[in-house]
């Protein structure tokens, strides 16, 4: 898929910073400019800009305005305005000024804005594709060549039998030159605007007129109009009663009822190719001149309608098609599921433009290739494929759910087509996408463990808590009444240790199960945090291997603005997952460190575990990616952990060697951009 090229315009800086990172990605392409005179450069400087999200309130100018002045010099631009305020009145100019496709209230919705520009996107490139199949039709003019010459030689065989004077055959050899001449430029025409304009030049050194229309009829219920100055379509004959009788009894038609001009010539073009010949167009001319045509004119305009009319029946069947073309492809593509024909061979013969969000490539390039090669990088059909079922069956199939589509899961149906044989020729395959629902599923159920292990904490708290204050009260007393010299003295400080360590132990484990109401954040130490999350994993059921921890904490530390229970959440993760990456024991190493001119803290927790394979590497912080067995992990918590760490614009990466162990760090800012800003 090409990149979405785009130009955002505000006058506010920080807009265009959210607008900017929001769409910071490889699939887009993105230019900023902060008023109009220098949005107005950027588009003469980038003329593949295809979509203009603009704020209606530019300083003193109005995006509407602007929007206008685009309109004359790039038309197919698709614009989007986005307004914190929004009225009929701004809705009304915005339409007539600067032909906006679309409107974006502030505060904007990320995934709403994203979606409007790449339908916006769509439509630019829709337009230009439009223009693409307009130039076929170029090409489609060798059977009238042919129909042309048999024409012209059966229209020579005919001036020469009815010749019946010297006088006669010279006009009718004029005629002939320019029945000729007409022929050969019919058959360059590549529509009907140019074949109308070759009739005037021609007709008129046959017939003196002023003006000339052609009314063309392209079904029961619609006309298309054309004459000198425009194309007009749908054309209405609602007030042209001379014209809608022509259509009903096409006989030529000499009239003075023409509101402009005294006299009005009205010639019907058949087509002759039917059993009953119709009326397929009619072709009016004008003169400022009473009585200005006669029965002659009617003769020399039979002589030379034929080929108007197999010109005329040419390019109106092209529209036809052409119309009828872009309409299915338009409702195809409308599509937002994934739709596909593919045939017997599992090849793609059809596509809509959702598999270009799968396949990252346009339409144009995956049609031939093999369905589950594209959509599923396989080498064979998908598990589950309802095609196959369908192959056999010759019937549809019902719901069938596919998990081998690059990390979606789709419910798929198969619509066989069959031939006249009643044998399957092709299959049309309907996916959609429900791995959002499915994997909200799974987040609610990780959410229900997440609460069952607040309440046992909970419970814990309340049946340990009791116990543990009597011990430590009573060894305090004890160590009072013993005195230091007492050889029970020791003994009794290490049992209050022991209590007391219970207790922080509960209160740690309390802090991370609890669910946090707000995101206030705080100034915290990374030091303490990592100290505080520790005991809960060397007491972990995970934890009962020899595991030797190495802490190496920088000293002065700064501290950052965060949530610690956020940051506990991700420590948490991490010293987990090395502990479990360490079956038979190891060291597990854990290191903070401040980043000299990069303004930021690094922390680094090392373990020699088993390692992560190459292939995994790309996929860890995949959500519910897991290599662990179902009982020992969601797959959840590396993404989770990502998710926190990019939103303090922090950064979380890997290195791992097999059977050697992992390094996994963490970088965090000392200050956001939006901290910045403030």
């Amino acid at each position: 898929m090409d990149k979405i090229t785009m130009l955002i315009v505000d006058d506010e800086q920080y807009v265009l910073s959210a607008l900017k990172r929001l769409f910071h990605s490889p699939k887009y392409e993105v230019f900023c400019a902060q008023d109009p005179a220098n949005a107005l450069e950027l588009l003469e400087k980038n003329p593949h800009i295809g979509v203009i999200v603009c704020d209606q309130k530019l300083g003193e100018n109005e995006g509407t305005d602007f929007f206008a002045k685009t309109k004359a010099t790039h038309p197919d631009i698709s614009r989007v305005l986005l307004t914190g305020y929004f009225n009929s009145q701004i809705a009304q100019n915005s339409l007539l000024k600067g032909e906006v496709y679309r409107f974006v209230t502030k505060p904007w919705n990320d995934d709403d804005l994203m979606m409007t520009v790449e339908n916006s996107w769509k439509r630019y490139e829709l337009l230009n594709q439009n223009r693409k199949l307009l130039n076929l039709i170029r090409s489609q003019n060798e059977h009238l060549n042919h129909l042309t010459l048999n024409l012209k030689n059966v229209i020579e065989n005919r001036i020469e039998r009815t010749v019946q004077s010297q006088k006669a055959i010279r006009a009718k050899k004029i005629q002939l030159q320019i029945t000729h001449t007409l022929i050969k430029r019919l058959s360059r025409c590549k529509n009907l605007k140019e074949i109308f304009k070759t009739v005037l030049i021609e007709l008129k050194k046959l017939i003196p007129f002023d003006t000339a229309s052609i009314v063309v009829q392209l079904n029961p219920n619609q006309y298309l109009l054309l004459n000198p100055k425009t194309q007009v379509y749908p054309f209405s004959l609602k007030d042209h009663s001379l014209l809608q009788r022509m259509f009903q009894n096409p006989l030529p038609t000499i009239s003075t009822e023409h509101s402009s001009y005294p006299s009005e010539l009205i010639f019907p073009l058949m087509d002759e190719n039917r059993p009953t010949p119709i009326c397929m167009a009619t072709l009016s001319l004008l003169s400022h001149q009473e009585h200005a045509f006669s029965e002659e004119d009617i003769k020399r305009l039979s002589d030379i309608a034929s080929p108007i009319a197999i010109a005329i029946e040419k390019m109106k069947l092209l529209e036809i098609v052409e119309q009828g073309s872009r309409q299915w492809e338009s409702t195809f593509d409308a599509i937002s599921d994934l739709a596909t024909v593919i045939d017997k061979n599992f090849n793609l013969i059809k596509a809509n433009r959702a598999v270009e969000k799968i396949t990252h490539e346009k339409v144009e390039k995956v049609i031939g290739k093999k369905c589950y090669e594209v959509l599923a990088n396989r080498k064979s059909p998908c598990k589950n494929c309802p095609a196959l079922e369908s192959l056999k069956t010759r019937a549809l199939t019902s719901e069938n759910e596919i998990k081998d589509f690059k990390d979606k899961d789709y419910f798929t149906w198969a619509f066989p087509m069959l031939d006249p044989k009643k044998e399957v020729n092709s299959l049309v395959m309907y996916y959609r996408d429900h791995t959002e629902s499915s994997q909200l599923f799974r987040q609610l159920i990780q959410s229900e463990k997440m609460a069952a292990i607040g309440h046992l904490a909970n419970s814990l708290a309340h049946e340990l808590n009791n116990p543990l204050t009597g011990i430590t009260a009573l060894s305090q007393l004890l160590s009072k009444e013993l005195g230091p010299h007492n050889t029970w003295y020791p003994d009794i400080q290490e049992i209050e240790k022991a209590s007391v360590r219970c207790k922080n132990i509960i209160e740690n484990l309390l802090n991370f199960s609890e669910k946090t109401k707000s995101t206030k954040k705080s100034s915290v130490s990374l030091n303490e945090i990592i100290e505080s999350t520790l005991p809960l994993i060397q007491y972990s059921s995970t934890a009962k291997q020899n595991i030797r921890i190495h802490k190496h904490y920088a000293k002065d530390l700064p501290k950052i603005k965060a949530n610690t229970n956020e940051l506990q959440q991700v420590f948490f993760n991490l010293l987990l997952n090395a502990i479990q990456a360490m079956p038979q024991g190891g060291v597990l190493e854990v290191k903070t460190q401040y980043l000299v001119g990069k303004e930021a803290l690094q922390i680094t927790i090392t373990d020699t575990g088993v390692g992560i394979p190459k292939q995994n590497l790309s996929k860890i912080f995949d959500p519910f990616y897991t290599t662990k067995e179902k009982t020992c992990g969601t797959g959840l918590g590396l993404s989770v952990s990502y998710g926190i760490i990019k939103n303090y614009e922090g950064a979380i990466g890997v290195q791992s060697t097999l059977n050697k162990g992992s390094t996994f760090k963490v970088t965090l800012p000392l200050m956001t951009t939006k901290e910045k800003v403030h």
